[in-house]
């Protein structure tokens, strides 16, 4: 009877103290739905420009010319224009050329989180996908091995 009740209370211990994913640095520069603090959705490219200074690098889009990524590795910053105007921000992690977004959702989530601990943060996800927990304006992109690769901000 008492290994039973010892063994509850350790897995109990645990899982009261796995910080399944430290919280991410600057709380609230994320918004989902809405952008960050640098960059809202809908904002018009001069004003981004005006800013964060020119991109480091741009590209088009193979299969809409109207749709162009500026993207600026230092901040961690992707941004995807549809004309002239933001449509998608992407966040991404310290992978060469990126340096990991410094900012995180009001909840602590951001690029250095994990999969558990960004349901442990804001719930369940709105859809569940092999690679991809998506949520009401923020879709993050898991690698193969369920890291995050990449948080997008769109409506």
């Amino acid at each position: 009877m008492r290994r039973p009740v010892i063994g509850l209370l350790l897995v109990l211990m645990l899982l009261g103290c796995a910080s399944p994913s430290p919280p991410g640095p600057n709380p609230g520069r994320i918004q989902p739905g809405v952008g960050v603090e640098e960059v809202r959705l809908g904002a018009e490219r001069a004003e981004v420009e005006a800013r964060l200074g020119q991109p480091d690098e741009t590209e088009t889009n193979p299969f809409n010319a109207k749709n162009t990524l500026a993207l600026y590795h230092d901040r961690g910053l992707e941004i995807s224009y549809d004309g002239d105007k933001v449509g998608t921000v992407v966040l991404h992690p310290t992978l060469p050329p990126w340096k990991a977004y410094q900012g995180s959702t009001a909840e602590g989530v951001w690029v250095g989180s994990n999969p558990d601990g960004v349901k442990k943060a804001l719930g369940p996800p709105a859809k569940e996908l092999l690679q991809a927990l998506i949520y009401p304006g923020l879709w993050i992109r898991l690698d193969s091995q369920g890291r995050i690769e990449s948080i997008s901000l769109g409506d």
